[in-house]
């Protein structure tokens, strides 16, 4: 096992011992074991997954954040995330056609950049509620 801090400006999401660790990073999915050598990274728009102490996996949609790994501890910094069970799959929804709406009546790149993002995030909250609600995973509770 190695130890595992995921924090996000709120809150700590988790600080204890895992098993198991899976992200994406800017170099593509990356899971995380016991005894991995150091390493940083960019964390982008994806899913995270961990065990914690007991095994039970934990399934968030996160942002964008860093990965920093050195003597067998992993600290993952986060700008947003989201367990499974915490999004609302109708909000979500909504968010994406009010964006895809958007994208019709725009005519700046940066506009349209920022509007392929939230449609990208709510993609990602879409997929991973429907995937993780059917196998009625339950929350695990913060430390914070």
């Amino acid at each position: 096992m190695f130890a595992l801090k995921i924090v996000t400006p709120e809150k700590i999401i988790y600080d204890g011992k895992s098993s198991y660790l899976a992200l994406t990073t800017d170099e593509g999915e990356q899971v995380i074991l016991d005894e991995h050598a150091p390493y940083m990274s960019a964390i982008v728009i994806g899913e995270l997954r961990y065990t914690n102490e007991s095994g039970t996996i934990n399934p968030y949609a996160v942002s964008s954040g860093y990965l920093q790994i050195k003597n067998n501890s992993v600290y993952v910094l986060l700008d947003n995330a989201i367990h499974s069970q915490d999004i609302n799959l109708d909000e979500a929804e909504e968010a994406k056609k009010r964006a895809e709406q958007l994208m019709t009546q725009i005519d700046t790149q940066k506009d349209i950049l920022t509007l392929k993002a939230q449609i990208k995030l709510a993609n990602l909250h879409i997929s991973t509620a429907k995937k993780y609600k059917e196998r009625n995973i339950p929350k695990q509770p913060s430390v914070a």
